[in-house]
């Protein structure tokens, strides 16, 4: 009797141990099936909001070259249009970061709006979190006491990186030689590591045109020559080191980025009688030609002047400096000009010698109404940026030479020396872009980065 009693009772202890061991297993079981289904449903969630980050960020990255609202527009619209969980995404303003994609550290940097750097990318972040009052809810979570989770995804995408050359002509280009005067042709350097010095420039000057390329009397692109697949056969009497290219897609430019420059600008330090009724004229009074190709502003006559220009941004309507007169620029410099720029007699005078110190932007007209005319002497470090106006250097006196990046419509030079500076990207400018569309890109010019 007492066997049968001990038999019982260690037979209840077996049962309560499988009780709770099947309970245990119970618990571990609907865990894993909790953390199964949740884990799988936050899987598809994050996929979808990955998707709707990166048509967000692709579409603002396409808007970069209207404005940056335009981008912050676009991407919330472009995101909104993907659902996460059945439900709309929701980009806010301060989920979309405008900033600038370095290709060569892939580091994405935040730019403010007024930064002296013109943005290649956009990221867009989405997300459902708590702080939000958008978190994902869990279909078994709340069994483990876990009702909601957080899911934040994001995406960049840059503009195209780089351009098909260092001076580029949207129209045509022409490098000329007065006979007995020396040839026009390019080279370039680096002035992050030494001003130019011939015995260290390097044959990479490279140009690129949508339109055809002319060479006269054995003026010479010491550098690779791209063209445009459907433009006309070049004219070359004289060589291309790097040889010639087509490219498919008919290149752009983004147009000058003004922002608020004509009210928010240092013109009250320019001296009245320089700067008159929105005109800066130096050492000339002379109304400007009524023809870009023909007329010039300025004339080899009167008093040269000198006049020292603060580091800052400028505003002209018209700007003349003739008389071999020189403006010094002593620090980061902008120039914007609404009609005619003619330095034909005049100079520009860029202390530092690195051309990114001194940005000139002639941003309105055609190129059959207005246009840059470069000096006839002297040097000019700086990176012109005129993707609507015509760049000329019409007076066949050897002496000028020209240091930077150079886009414009019409480029047209006599024995003039054309300096790339290997250092700038168009990307870094205050007010300018990379080309928008560019052979080997993606069809619009833009791509996820990150």
């Amino acid at each position: 009797m007492f066997r049968s009693m001990r038999s019982r009772s260690q037979s209840q202890k077996r049962r309560g141990a499988i009780a709770i061991m099947a309970a245990i297993c119970l618990v571990v079981v609907i865990a894993f099936l909790a953390f199964t289904v949740d884990f799988g449903h936050i899987n598809v969630a994050e996929s979808e909001m990955q998707n709707a980050a990166d048509a967000g960020a692709l579409s603002g990255a396409r808007a970069l070259s209207i404005s940056r609202e335009d981008a912050i527009f676009q991407a919330k619209a472009w995101a909104a249009r993907n659902t996460s969980s059945n439900r709309s995404v929701e980009v806010q303003d301060a989920d979309v970061e405008i900033g600038f994609w370095d290709k060569s550290t892939a580091t994405f940097t935040v730019l403010a709006a007024n930064a002296n750097v013109s943005p290649n990318a956009v990221k867009v972040t989405a997300q459902r979190t708590a702080s939000r009052g958008n978190p994902l809810p869990l279909f078994l979570g709340p069994i483990l006491g876990t009702s909601n989770a957080d899911v934040k995804v994001s995406a960049i995408a840059s503009t195209t990186s780089g351009s098909c050359g260092d001076i580029i002509a949207l129209n045509r280009i022409y490098l000329n030689a007065a006979t007995g005067n020396p040839i026009s042709y390019t080279d370039a350097f680096d002035s992050s590591v030494a001003p130019y010095s011939a015995a260290s420039s390097v044959p990479t000057g490279d140009v690129c045109t949508n339109g055809h390329i002319t060479l006269n009397n054995n003026s010479a692109i010491n550098g690779k020559a791209a063209r445009w697949v459907n433009s006309n056969t070049p004219n070359l009497n004289g060589p291309v080191t790097g040889g010639i290219t087509t490219f498919p897609d008919y290149l752009t430019f983004p147009d000058v980025n003004l922002g608020n420059v004509a009210t928010d600008n240092d013109n009250g330090t320019i001296p009245g009688s320089v700067l008159s009724g929105g005109r800066f004229a130096l050492g000339s009074t002379n109304n400007p030609g009524a023809s870009g190709k023909s007329g010039y502003m300025s004339l080899p006559s009167g008093t040269p002047q000198s006049i020292t220009l603060q580091p800052g941004t400028y505003y002209f309507n018209e700007m003349a400096v003739g008389s071999y007169s020189t403006i010094n620029v002593t620090g980061p410099t902008y120039i914007y000009v609404a009609g005619q720029i003619d330095l034909s007699f005049g100079q520009i005078n860029n202390l530092s010698q690195r051309p990114i110190d001194l940005q000139i932007y002639p941003f309105n007209g055609s190129n059959s109404t207005y246009a840059v005319h470069l000096p006839t002497y002297g040097d000019l470090h700086a990176v012109i940026y005129a993707p609507h106006v015509d760049v000329y250097s019409e007076y066949k006196i050897p002496g000028f030479g020209f240091y930077g990046k150079m886009v414009g419509q019409v480029i047209r030079v006599w024995s003039t020396a054309l300096h790339v500076d290997e250092s700038i990207k168009f990307g870094q400018l205050r007010s300018g872009g990379e080309q928008t569309s560019l052979s080997g890109a993606s069809g619009d010019g833009v791509s996820l980065v990150q």
